[in-house]
């Protein structure tokens, strides 16, 4: 997952679309090679082992669909050609809106939570990176005004201003 991180970052700042699509395979790799038994013997309480694995699911999901996105678009960067978001954006979306409603239902079962780790940290890394590689992130504001399940946890001020594409 660390490497899917620095992999995007990467890709990013380097401008290179082979670096964006090695990290989209490193972090579907990190999902395939999720262990559910790793994360019971690591953290005992099932629900912390559950939602610790949903997690790094959702993240390497999330990582993706940038990485993905990145590629596609550095890839046509240099050809001026247009790049259709369509289809980064919504997988995208689907994966933060399945990741917030499950750290709701981890939030309302397990009263030992830390939100601000699950939610805060990385939510601000994400949305950060697909602001970079310029998945559009307008529809974050739109399902928390809408009171979207799992929505009020994000932080308001990122999404009244998301970062400038």
């Amino acid at each position: 997952l660390a490497a899917g991180y620095a992999g995007v970052a990467r890709a990013l700042v380097e401008r290179k679309a082979g670096a964006a699509l090695a990290a989209a395979e490193s972090l579907d790799a990190a999902r395939r090679e999720s262990d559910a038994g790793w994360w019971e013997r690591q953290y005992p309480n099932p629900l912390e082992s559950a939602w610790r694995a949903a997690e790094h699911e959702a993240v390497c999901t999330l990582l993706g669909a940038v990485a993905r996105r990145a590629a596609e678009w550095l890839a046509e960067e240099g050809r001026a050609a247009a790049v259709d978001e369509n289809d980064s954006a919504e997988e995208f979306a689907r994966a933060v809106d399945d990741a917030l409603v499950r750290l709701s239902r981890f939030v309302t079962r397990d009263a030992n939570h830390h939100p601000k780790l699950y939610v805060w940290l990385p939510g601000l890394a994400l949305c950060a990176l697909a602001a970079s590689a310029r998945l559009p992130v307008g529809w974050l504001a739109e399902r928390h005004e809408s009171k979207t399940d799992g929505y009020e946890r994000l932080p308001p001020e990122l999404l009244q201003n998301p970062p400038a594409q």
